[in-house]
């Protein structure tokens, strides 16, 4: 044996000595208590051999951490880390009603601090470990932020994704006179509707939590697409925004069973406001009093004038829906998503909504023109 690991012994010896009565949770008190005795009566060989001990076996104190700062950030450095600017991102934790949270894990932030860390992270693919030093925070605790506040938006504003129609209602005639404007010769199509694959990982044979059914991994399957994934629904306005989303589903599902499932026809059709306008879908749809579609059989048996009437019809419509589902192609939710019953509603139910904002409050100007109009307040959405 070394002379250093006999002086260890005999330290803790002596360590042992003196805390032989002493509660484990006091002795480092009492301990240092005696240094400090040691220490004042010139006692070297007592002081000296606490002091090693107190210095190698006491815990490292753990460093503080800094509050997030939010009004050190320049605008500029707002748009381009959340896509808002310092004064949008402040009047969003108003609407939001965001003053405090506290995490289920016991992690306390501020409103601002819970916003930025969600809209960074949806804004940006990013690792956690990546925004340690600009929130001053370990991985962790802005996962659990992230997750708190993903849930929290999704519990008390999904509603808003449904269907407002307190706030489509107020542009209808705007919506079907922008899409006769396009070179559409329907006069009174005022939203277009379509169902959206989103690929995912390919899950485990499971009990889902809606109903309890086993689901194996052919119900997810979708062979048109020749992938696994989830299914979800958007009704999409001229303007770009999303009016209604719904999901998600089996990837097997046809379009039609969301579309029924949803309600959404059953919404509108006893809905007075609605009786004179019209959803515009593709075939697999079909036509009602509430929904139009194009012919259904073979573009080239078309004459010159329903070829022509077709191809108006849609191309508007395609422009739209691929615009409204910009947001949905991330291949975030194909790594994020394991199973339809999985967290990735709440990420694309908050993406959406967020996304909504972010274009009520910049606006598009194509369809700003289009739509003859100013973009809306998005304190309105919240009004009704």
């Amino acid at each position: 044996m070394s002379p250093s690991q006999e002086d260890g012994n005999d330290v803790l010896l002596v360590v042992r000595q003196l805390t032989s009565r002493v509660r484990r949770h006091h002795k480092a008190v009492f301990l240092f208590r005696l240094w400090r005795q040691a220490m004042d009566e010139g006692n070297a060989v007592i002081s000296a051999a606490l002091f090693s001990f107190l210095a190698t076996e006491l815990p490292v104190e753990a460093a503080r951490r800094a509050p997030y700062n939010f009004n050190a950030l320049s605008n500029d450095q707002c748009v381009e880390r959340f896509r808002f600017t310092k004064v949008q991102v402040v009047e969003l934790v108003t609407l939001f009603g965001l003053e405090g949270i506290r995490t289920r894990e016991r992690t306390a932030a501020t409103g601002a601090e819970g916003l930025c860390i969600l809209l960074y992270k949806l804004a940006v693919p990013v690792r956690w470990v990546d925004l340690k030093e600009a929130f001053g925070r370990d991985s962790s605790g802005l996962s659990n932020i992230f997750l708190h506040m993903l849930t929290l938006l999704d519990d008390k504003y999904a509603k808003l994704l449904y269907f407002n129609d307190s706030y489509v209602v107020q542009n209808l005639q705007a919506y079907a006179d922008a899409v006769f404007d396009a070179g559409g010769l329907l006069q009174n199509v005022w939203a277009f509707i379509d169902g959206t694959v989103r690929g995912i990982c390919r899950p485990r044979p499971r009990h889902t939590k809606r109903d309890g059914k086993f689901m194996s991994q052919k119900s997810v399957y979708n062979g048109h697409k020749r992938k696994h994934a989830l299914k979800y629904q958007t009704l999409t306005t001229p303007d770009g925004l999303i009016a209604h989303l719904y999901g998600p589903f089996p990837g097997r599902n046809h379009d039609s069973k969301l579309f029924k499932d949803s309600k959404i026809s059953e919404r509108i059709r006893n809905d007075s406001r609605f009786q004179q306008y019209m959803i515009y879908g593709d075939q697999a749809y079909g036509n009602d009093d509430v929904l139009t579609s194009p012919y259904a059989g073979e573009v080239e048996n078309l004459s010159r004038e329903q070829r022509q009437e077709y191809e108006s019809c849609t191309c508007f419509s395609g422009v739209v829906i691929r615009t409204g589902d910009q947001l949905l192609d991330s291949s975030r939710f194909q790594t994020t998503s394991s199973s339809w019953d999985s967290t990735s509603w709440t990420y694309v139910s908050c993406w959406c909504l967020l996304d909504k904002l972010y274009y009520l409050y910049t606006g598009w100007q194509h369809y700003q023109r289009l739509l003859r109009a100013s973009s809306s307040k998005p304190k309105r959405l919240f009004e009704h």
